[in-house]
């Protein structure tokens, strides 16, 4: 990704379907401290060995994980697979430096893929992808099977890959709110 000379390209598109998730992660973390702008798009279909019990079982004891005396000052727990994903390079970051912020800015992380990347060419990292990582025949789940409180919402929108959602440009709230009122909008 970096070439080289040590000069960054533009930006790199990663289309992360059949990624391994922490081997996409390390990989995409090194990129963003040594400067590069990193893109990721489909961010649902990246995979997790393990199978989906264990994961979701693995995943809901994360859940519990809060602080004892104010929970909304707690660690947050992200559900939607974009942020996800965003959490998992935050942890390979020294997120708390002046560097480390600066690596993370220059990650944007979507479900889908949005208008301004769906004409451009998008990569994929082989040392992360599933075929060549896990071996035939073990388990596996794909990232948007995990995902809790969004199935119901990108299933409908995200699957076609048309809509996409940024990490950065709303609050999970939001997005929510806008899935719930034109699912309501579209019943009547």
């Amino acid at each position: 990704m970096v070439s080289g000379s040590g000069v960054c390209a533009k930006r790199i598109v990663v289309d992360a379907r059949h990624h391994m998730l922490g081997r996409l992660s390390s990989i995409i973390a090194k990129e963003l401290l040594n400067g590069q702008k990193v893109v990721v798009v489909r961010c649902e279909e990246i995979c997790m060995s393990g199978g989906l019990v264990r994961q979701k079982m693995k995943y809901l004891r994360f859940l519990r994980k809060r602080m004892n005396t104010k929970p909304s000052h707690g660690p947050i727990h992200f559900r939607a697979p974009a942020k996800i994903l965003w959490r998992t390079i935050r942890g390979m970051i020294p997120h708390k430096t002046k560097r480390g912020e600066a690596a993370l800015a220059r990650l944007k992380t979507y479900e889908g893929v949005p208008p301004p990347y769906d004409k451009t060419k998008r990569m994929v990292i082989p040392d992360a992808l599933k075929v060549l990582r896990l071996q035939p025949g073990h388990k596996y789940c794909l990232l948007e099977e995990e995902a809790i409180g969004q199935a119901a919402c990108q299933g409908r929108e995200g699957s076609r890959g048309e809509v996409g959602v940024s990490v950065g440009d709303s609050c999970p709230y939001q997005v929510l709110r806008s899935c719930a009122l034109s699912s309501v909008l579209g019943n009547i």
